[in-house]
């Protein structure tokens, strides 16, 4: 009976919530100026409802280009994500319900575009850029060697510590 009753209600939930979230969003690309690689183009999709929340975010971003539909970005090895603000605030006429928007910087700077967007928000945080698989950036070590024992070669090799004193 509970069981019964318990996926009656995981349904509704669901049926639910996929009404609520068919949310129209605003999406394109911008130039980004990262940390490592110097201007690179990101994409961005920013929920269109409230309008003036998305002119704020839009309004952090530089050479933004719209689009009406999906965006390819290529190559996945090297994810960046930009460095962004992390808002949190109540939705008008509900202080129970609460919503959460990243917003994407363009600009190492932050200052003007967190002063511009901090009054809409009750928690504003920033978070830095972030790469994953930053290793495939860096430069290899030349010159055979590798894997397994036996053979020299590969590269300089360190000098050996001196020895304790004592021992």
């Amino acid at each position: 009976m509970y069981q019964a009753l318990f996926w009656e209600l995981t349904i509704a939930l669901l049926l639910w919530r996929a009404l609520v979230a068919v949310a129209k969003k605003t999406v394109g690309s911008f130039i980004y100026t990262s940390d490592i690689l110097g201007d690179i183009v990101q994409t961005f999709a920013f929920e269109a409802v409230p309008e003036e929340l998305l002119k704020l975010a839009v309004k952090c971003l530089k050479n933004v280009s719209l689009s009406s539909g999906g965006f390819c970005k290529g190559s996945r090895s090297i994810s960046i994500k930009a460095r962004r603000f992390r808002g949190k605030g109540l939705v008008k006429g509900n202080i129970k319900r609460i919503y959460t928007r990243d917003i994407k910087l363009s600009s190492q700077d932050p200052a003007e575009c967190g002063k511009d967007n901090a009054p809409y928000y009750y928690c504003l945080s920033y978070i830095g850029e972030s790469i994953k698989n930053v290793h495939l950036l860096l430069p290899t070590q030349g010159g055979g060697g590798g894997g397994g024992g036996g053979g020299g070669g590969g590269g300089p090799r360190r000098p050996r510590r001196p020895a304790l004193p004592g021992a």
